[in-house]
């Protein structure tokens, strides 16, 4: 027995020692992780309390700057200008307006009421009211405009308010002139539906909620939103938001839905006074201190998961450094690209420019010799002839590319007036009677001027293009119809011809730039595909459109509508110009 006790009191005492060990180990190791998980959770407090104060410092400055532009001005249209400008340069999702409220007769000797305010409208865009400032709504006594006169230089923060669907806060300080007298308020109104969607971010940590109080102990923002509202309803209270839930009625409703315990950390928002709270689960916060027993095994599974965390991360890294690199490329290629087509305009527009130069009076001197040779009857007129009918076509040409320069850099001149586009058509038509191609053009044009607010000779040049287009891809012979039709506010012009037409798979495609459908080669069919292009663009400057029915074999349909002028079509007697191209059906109406 005594050879065998010292070795039991070894193993007691070493069986002793371990234990005391494990339990102070872990006893301590189970204090400092409260601690830590405690710190750790007033930096997430702390973190969301320093991101809502940086937010709520940009109102502030751009409270302060509205104030230090606004002070010199003393023009009504200055000032409006200056809202519209600031508004624009402040995020949408967090600034809804900006006001400047003006004491009674501080800006106007003539009114009482001044407080021009922008916001933006549902659709985004800045809207400059007026109805703030009227004798109904009278600011001057509202608690909001003596409290912005009160907070001087410095921006305040009013407590957050609901209205109609959305949750907002003012930034408001007062306006001072050039002698340093109070003399109205600037207001920055923010919206906080962004705060919720911080929240959701913010919020992924099991067991755990933050959530935002006002100054005056009011919910602004909580993850429990919906719960906490249907739950309010449920005693007979009607809240319109969140706001008109307090700090109690949370303790409430925490006591009713019987959670666990929990240990909830505040900071303050120092800007607006707010507290950012964090609300979590004792047993969630502190499960590592009850971990500890069994931290050996769980160490070594950690560390394989770190691995395999680090391996997944380095893979992703390296993914997204790879990806980086061909989005720049790709950037790089498109950047390359539009620089080359660029400079491609700009030499085709250069180009056009200098070749068309030297052709105007070289075609005017070419025409002086064929009158010359004409009244000579010479037999050389046919040979000057065909040389001036090359200048034209070359000519042409060249307008074809100056026009479609100036619409891709958006310098295509149109000219509004009053003209009649029955008139127009009327001219198109009769300026195709030198093309002597055998084409038959049927005109069904009422007696009626439909009168549109349009740039004449653009209009001629779209309706000559189309005209141009149908004779060009119709058999020899085949015929052109060309009608009008009106509504009570539109003009509808249609060109039908029996050509070859577009197939449809490439007819979304028929009004861009160097167009050629596939069944029509440059060798049988001329052209450099601009004249749609050039047609769409001058017709919706017009405020009207252009569209294409065809089919592969089964001619083309060109419809160009144009709206009417307010006044409507003026009716007026019209001879019936002589059609051209053996025109048929002019000054008819189809069923008449």
């Amino acid at each position: 027995m005594r050879r065998h006790l010292p070795v039991a009191a070894v193993i007691a005492i070493l069986t002793t020692l371990l234990t005391g060990v494990l339990v102070y180990s872990s006893r301590a190791l189970a204090t400092s992780l409260e601690r830590e998980a405690l710190r750790k959770q007033r930096e997430r407090a702390v973190e969301l309390a320093s991101y809502l104060d940086a937010q709520l410092l940009r109102s502030h400055q751009v409270a302060n700057s509205t104030a230090a532009l606004v002070e010199p001005m003393r023009r009504r249209d200055e000032l409006e200008g200056l809202l519209r400008r600031m508004l624009l340069s402040t995020p949408p999702q967090f600034v809804y307006g900006i006001g400047v409220w003006f004491d009674p007769y501080a800006f106007d000797k003539t009114k009482r009421y001044y407080g021009p305010y922008v916001h933006r409208d549902a659709s985004g865009e800045v809207v400059l009211t007026f109805e703030w400032s009227t004798r109904e709504y009278d600011y001057p006594s509202r608690s909001w405009f003596e409290f912005g006169k009160s907070a001087g230089a410095r921006p305040a923060f009013t407590e957050p308010y609901f209205d109609i669907d959305h949750i907002y806060l003012s930034t408001l300080r007062s306006l001072e002139d050039e002698r340093g007298r109070t003399v109205g308020v600037v207001s920055v109104d923010l919206i906080l539906p962004q705060l919720r969607e911080i929240l959701a971010r913010v919020n992924t940590t099991p067991g755990e909620a933050l959530y935002v109080t006002s100054a005056e102990g009011r919910i602004v923002a909580h993850p429990d939103e919906l719960r906490l509202l249907a739950w309010a309803r449920e005693r007979g209270r009607a809240p319109r938001s969140i706001l008109d839930l307090s700090l109690a009625d949370l303790e409430a409703f925490h006591a009713a839905v019987g959670p666990p315990e929990r240990i909830v950390s505040t900071t303050l928002v120092e800007q607006s006074g707010w507290k950012v709270h964090i609300a979590s689960d004792r047993r969630v916060l502190f499960a590592e201190s009850r971990r500890v027993l069994s931290m050996a095994f769980g160490i070594t599974l950690l560390l394989w998961a770190v691995a395999i965390l680090g391996l997944v991360a380095h893979a992703r890294h390296v993914h997204a450094r790879d990806l980086a690199r061909a989005v720049e490329l790709q950037r790089r290629v498109e950047d390359s690209l539009r620089a080359s087509i660029h400079q491609r305009d700009e030499f085709i527009s250069l180009a056009s420019h200098e070749l068309r130069t030297p052709l105007t009076p070289l075609l005017a001197r070419l025409e002086l010799v064929q009158r010359h040779l004409r009244a000579t009857k010479s037999a050389d007129a046919s040979h000057i002839d065909r040389a001036i009918a090359a200048l034209q076509r070359l000519q042409a040409l060249m307008d074809e590319l100056l026009d479609a320069a100036a619409v891709q850099s958006g310098r295509l001149s149109i000219h509004l007036q009053p003209t009649s586009l029955t008139e127009i058509v009327r001219r198109s038509i009769a300026a195709m009677s030198h093309l002597g191609s055998g084409h038959r053009i049927d005109a069904d044009l009422p007696r009626q001027s439909f009168m549109i607010a349009g740039d004449a000779s653009r209009l001629e040049q779209v309706v000559t293009n189309l005209l141009t287009n149908a004779i060009k891809f119709s058999p020899a012979g085949g015929a052109v119809r060309v009608s009008i039709e009106a509504g009570a506010r539109e003009a509808v012009l249609s060109i039908r011809d029996e050509g070859i037409g577009i197939p449809e798979a490439e007819q979304a495609r028929a009004f861009e730039r160097y167009f050629r459908a596939s069944n029509a080669p440059a060798t049988s069919f001329p052209g450099l595909g601009l004249g749609l292009y050039i047609s769409r663009e001058i017709v919706e400057r017009h405020g009207g459109r252009i569209g294409l029915e065809s089919g592969a074999g089964r001619g083309s349909t060109l419809h160009v509508t144009l709206p009417l002028l307010e006044e409507g079509s003026r009716s007026e007697a019209c001879p019936v110009a002589p059609a051209p191209l053996r025109a048929s059906g002019e000054g008819k109406r189809r069923g008449h």
